[in-house]
């Protein structure tokens, strides 16, 4: 697991993840808030990333070669907001689901769980047709010892190794949400989650990965809409995990520092055609530095509301293919 200032989850996340692994190895880019006094009180292992790029694919890479040192053979990739649901670890028949899964698993074979984006609280998933919802992600691999990660700046794989292969099969394992899923909590402290956003803009106008309005386009499925369909996780999926109800309540300055440098090293102005002034906090900024308001483009999300024009359209994009 990469880490950089995550204290505001870690004490949930964590004691989940201790149930599943027998080690657990996190690779820290600097934490400046606890993160890795916590996670040694647990037994952690943590050492400092040595990329100090922001190159995430290179921390990845480190940290699986640390674990093939430490002698693993099946690796989880979560993050620190990220943790199984209890149902994952016994079924309802007592028995180890679990490491079942694991047993099963061939060399190089990933399992794949759907990522529960649980929306504004730690009860409830996003379950519309929104990208948010019907997720499945690789987030377990069995190592074969050849597999990597390649050298990609944002957006890197979760697991390393191609997802198919040389004949076009799927790599995955995929099993249902009455066996096991992934709660994601990124999205329950909403204003948090909304400043590290506005941050991943920032990052990528920076890096100068696209013009202002693909980055405002690719990153309007994160803003707030309306008319949003949730449903409840059932009670033992989330049975014996920790502090649900005070994650709401995170918050992180993390972020807006980091905004801050990049405000310093390209100036304001540059970043006003991004979509980050949403965000009070950094509207005030601008204004104060500006002596005006910034002219916000906005890109509002596009949310299919209908299932039925959702397979509507399913359906004559795959006739189109055919």
């Amino acid at each position: 697991m990469p880490v950089k200032n995550e204290a505001w989850i870690l004490k949930t996340t964590i004691p989940q993840l201790i149930k599943f692994a027998d080690e657990i190895l996190c690779l820290d880019g600097g934490s400046t808030d606890g993160t890795v006094d916590y996670l040694k009180s647990q037994g952690v292992f943590v050492k400092n990333q040595t990329e100090k790029k922001t190159n995430f694919s290179a921390w990845r890479l480190e940290a699986l070669e640390w674990g093939r040192e430490r002698g693993g053979t099946h690796f989880i990739w979560l993050d620190a907001d990220e943790a199984f649901t209890t149902n994952f670890l016994v079924n309802k028949d007592g028995k180890k689901n679990f490491r079942n899964r694991l047993s099963d698993m061939k060399p190089g074979e990933k399992l794949a769980m759907q990522w529960l984006c649980l929306w504004k609280s730690p009860y409830v998933y996003r379950d519309d047709m929104s990208v948010w919802s019907n997720l499945y992600k690789d987030f377990i691999i069995r190592d074969d010892g050849k597999v990597t990660f390649d050298n990609t700046l944002i957006h890197e794989g979760r697991t390393p190794g191609p997802n198919f292969d040389s004949e076009g099969k799927l790599l995955w394992k995929k099993i249902s949400l009455e066996e096991g899923g992934v709660l994601h909590f990124q999205f329950v402290p909403f204003e948090r989650f909304q400043i590290k956003q506005a941050y991943q803009r920032a990052r990528e106008h920076s890096m100068k990965t696209a013009s202002p309005r693909r980055i405002n386009n690719k990153y309007s499925q994160t803003l707030d809409v309306p008319n949003v369909q949730t449903k409840s996780i059932p009670k033992e999926w989330l049975a014996g995990i920790n502090g649900l109800d005070s994650i709401s309540l995170a918050t992180d300055s993390y972020y807006i520092d980091s905004i801050r440098e990049f405000f310093k090293e390209k100036g304001i102005l540059y970043f006003e055609p991004i979509q980050l002034w949403q965000v009070p906090e950094l509207k005030k900024i601008f204004i104060s530095e500006i002596g005006r308001e910034p002219h916000i483009k906005t890109y509002p999300a596009f949310v299919v509301a209908s299932k039925k024009i959702y397979d509507a359209i399913k359906a004559k994009l795959r006739n189109m293919i055919r």
